[in-house]
């Protein structure tokens, strides 16, 4: 079962207020989203943070609602590996 994602500002020193960790069961981060305003244009960054990486557990989309989607696509994809 993937268990219950949800977002927690992140406590990452510098972090804006579009910078969000991922939290698994409310306990355990898995993941990050944040915005990246210096990319033209603007996109935000979802990566999950898991060991082995893979170029497949992160990427950019165009809102909020998109990068969290892929984030949990990508995070149910695994769990049924």
């Amino acid at each position: 079962m993937p268990g219950h994602l949800t977002l927690r500002h992140t406590n990452i020193p510098g972090a804006g207020r579009d910078d969000w960790s991922v939290i698994l069961d409310g306990e355990e981060i898995i993941g990050r989203i944040y915005r990246t305003p210096n990319r033209v244009p603007a996109a935000w960054f979802w990566g999950l943070t898991m060991f082995p990486s893979s170029a497949a557990n992160s990427g950019y989309a165009s809102h909020l609602d998109e990068a969290k989607a892929r984030l949990k696509a990508r995070w149910i994809a695994l769990q049924q590996d």
